[in-house]
């Protein structure tokens, strides 16, 4: 199911079995997207996918592990955990997903549908906004570095 950054499901099939799946995700399928947010880390995906009329399904993530950022402060990586909970709504029918922004669309590929940017989406969402070691435990050479680049600018402004 998994390659390179995707983790394909059949929609129909999984709501159909009416089992919960789970996927277990470490730093090769973070380094596999397209993305620049999440360094690395190891999560634990669990999936409950319910039909609903008109072709629609409910997907019920649950995402529990610790990912790897950049300090917002230092630029060191930085250890967050993630424990949540979210609701993707997926309709192969157009007119839905017209109406309604929050709803996904299916591609041409039948009930297959790729869940790893909604996995990366809604670990990305759990983070909080403000992402930094505690002040002791930054890189303390690149604080020294800020620090005296942040001299520098005082000094020039102050002497324009």
């Amino acid at each position: 199911m998994q390659s390179a950054g995707k983790i394909l499901i059949d929609l129909r099939q999984a709501a159909q079995q009416g089992q919960t799946l789970q996927q277990e995700l470490a730093d090769d399928f973070f380094e596999a997207l397209e993305q620049d947010e999440i360094i690395g880390g190891r999560v634990c995906v669990s999936l409950c996918v319910k039909e609903n009329a008109s072709e629609c399904f409910l997907l019920r993530f649950h995402i529990q592990g610790e990912v790897v950022v950049g300090c917002d402060r230092c630029l060191a990586p930085l250890s967050l955990p993630v424990d949540t909970e979210t609701v993707v709504r997926v309709c192969a029918d157009d007119s839905f997903v017209q109406s309604d922004e929050d709803v996904k669309a299916l591609s041409g590929n039948g009930y297959a549908y790729d869940i790893a940017w909604d996995i990366y989406e809604n670990t990305l969402l759990a983070l909080p906004l403000q992402r930094t070691h505690p002040i002791a435990e930054c890189d303390a050479d690149m604080l020294t570095r800020i620090a005296g680049a942040e001299d520098e600018e005082a000094a020039e402004a102050s002497s324009n």
